[in-house]
């Protein structure tokens, strides 16, 4: 009667776990959901902190390093005044020939119009394969434009002047980040003093975990994905250079600007650069251009991001693929700009408070062309959790003798009923 007893004890305190448990992810869904809203409201406050957040995960490294001989206002001005430089230098040489390509193609305008009326109209080459009703449809469709653009130029025109009104917000955006970001670097230890203030000691190690695991996941991403964007944007210039297609620099500078949400950014210049290849160069031409980009998009799908930014993350394609849904779904082109670090954040809390058996997953090397004997790199170990029967240290055994003492007594209690 005892052993039924304590086995009762037992799957009771076990439903109780995984109930609060339950309570814990759903009080943190809500949570998130209250934030958002919030942050809404709040939306210009809040990019200018996700861009210091940003910032500051960029510059820490060197930050770092310097402030073990300098003070921090000392490594401060020092790593700014290099990052000056080094815009300063970038925009002399690569300004004038984008002013150059923007004016090219301001002259250009008219050709480019008149080749894709002829490419549209009844006569032209893809109408010459359409049934009648799509060639009328065609006919009728530059007059159209036409007759909209006439009709709405008003709009058009304050539309052109939000435009403007937006680009000087993100101007004064780029000029509050690093100001942020600068009073963030010089408070860091203190806020994180006050952060560890407001949690129980017997849940500092648990919180101690959850800070290094959210830091490895943010700086390898961050840092990773600019990279990877700088080398396709390299890339797609080079390309379009090698090829003789116009625009060079402008389409690849917009191919590494999309390349920060993941898989978008060959996609985002193979567009306007196959276009154009097609109008000025020949189809022959936009063939060899699509290929490039294709190779590019493999180039940076599978070589440059599992090398440059690799498992930071920890998030398997498919949902890294969802996070980027739901975030354009929600916040437009900003979710999709936070959408995987946001998504590696909530892994890595539930990692560190949900028990997980890993050895059910399966193991590399089955199946997946992978060697079964890799080693795990310094990110792997900072974001994978720890299996249970490892030994740490003894504050983390304390905190987590619950859980393991579950484990324990549902692993005794399975050993009996196999007895019986």
């Amino acid at each position: 009667m005892s052993d039924e007893a304590h086995a009762a004890e037992n799957r009771g305190a076990r439903a109780t776990y995984a109930l609060i448990v339950t309570a814990l992810v759903l009080a943190l869904a809500l949570a998130a959901w209250a934030l958002l809203h919030f942050f809404e409201r709040i939306h210009t406050v809040a990019a200018i902190i996700v861009g210091a957040v940003f910032f500051s995960y960029l510059v820490a490294p060197l930050i770092r390093r310097l402030r073990q001989r300098l003070p921090a206002w000392a490594a401060l001005l020092i790593v700014y005044l290099g990052i000056a430089i080094v815009i300063a230098a970038l925009v002399w040489i690569a300004f004038p020939l984008m002013v150059a390509e923007l004016r090219q193609y301001a002259a250009d305008v008219p050709v480019l119009t008149s080749q894709i009326q002829a490419f549209l109209s009844v006569n032209g080459p893809l109408a010459a394969h359409l049934p009648d009703p799509a060639k009328a449809y065609l006919s009728a469709l530059p007059a159209q434009i036409a007759d909209m653009v006439g009709k709405n130029g008003l709009a058009i025109g304050t539309g052109a002047f939000g435009v403007l009104l937006t680009t000087a917000s993100g101007l004064a955006l780029l000029v509050l980040v690093p100001i942020v970001s600068a009073y963030a670097l010089m408070d860091a230890d203190w806020l994180l003093g006050a952060l560890r203030g407001f949690i129980p000691v017997p849940a500092r190690p648990k919180f101690e975990t959850l800070l290094s695991r959210s830091n490895a996941v943010l700086a390898g991403y961050i840092r990773g994905q600019l990279l990877v964007a700088a080398a396709v944007a390299l890339l797609v210039t080079a390309l379009l250079f090698a090829l003789h297609v116009r625009y060079a620099i402008v389409i690849g500078l917009i191919a590494g600007i999309f390349e920060l949400v993941p898989y978008l950014g060959a996609i985002a210049g193979a567009i306007p650069g196959v276009g154009i290849a097609l109008l000025t160069n020949g189809w022959q031409n936009a063939l060899f251009v699509a290929l490039g980009f294709i190779a590019i998009n493999q180039l940076s799908g599978h070589v440059l991001s599992p090398v440059i930014v690799g498992d930071r993350v920890g998030l398997r394609p498919i949902f890294v693929l969802f996070a980027l849904l739901i975030g354009g779904e929600l916040m437009g082109l900003r979710g999709l700009l936070i959408a995987v670090p946001v998504a590696g954040l909530i892994r890595v809390v539930i990692v560190t408070f949900v028990p997980f058996d890993s050895s059910a997953l399966p193991q590399a090397g089955s199946g997946s062309g992978e060697s079964g004997d890799r080693k795990p790199s310094d990110v792997e170990l900072a974001v994978v959790p720890a299996q249970p029967d490892a030994p740490g240290p003894q504050d983390r055994r304390a905190a987590d003798a619950p859980v393991v003492a579950h484990a324990q007594d549902a692993r005794a209690i399975d050993r009996k009923d196999d007895d019986h």
